[in-house]
């Protein structure tokens, strides 16, 4: 151990195996590659769409289709039953509401006649003399 500084280790590149192999064998080894391939592919299809009998005797599970008859089929839930307790109530949409002219019911294009005038004019009279 030298007091000059760390030591260091030479770095080494991961040996080049392709250098090494003649294009037959670079050929023989893609191919061998791609038949395992093919083969894992071929036992995966068998072993998830086998309809054979499992090791415990028991049929392999399978995804039920959506229009199945079955009883165990997944049913869509009902709907929510409005609660009793919170009284009658009614929902507007406000979107769809036309001008009511502040809760007074009063036609569009008819002026009120005289004789409602009249009686407009008694009203604010009486009102004047109680006050």
């Amino acid at each position: 151990m030298s007091g000059a500084g760390p030591s260091r280790q030479p770095i080494t590149s991961p040996p080049d195996t392709q250098a090494d192999l003649t294009p037959e064998q670079v050929k023989r080894i893609e191919i061998n590659r791609l038949k395992a391939k093919a083969r894992q592919r071929e036992r995966e299809q068998q072993a998830s769409s086998s309809s054979n009998v499992n090791r415990n005797n028991k049929r392999p599970l399978d995804v039920t289709p959506a229009t199945s008859s079955s009883p165990t089929r997944s049913k869509p839930e009902p709907k929510l039953k409005r609660d009793s307790r919170l009284g009658k109530y009614f929902d507007y949409d406000l979107s769809k509401m036309v001008n009511t002219k502040g809760g007074f019911l009063v036609e569009d294009g008819k002026e009120p006649d005289e004789e409602v005038r009249a009686k407009e004019r008694e009203r604010e009279r009486h009102r004047a003399r109680q006050n």
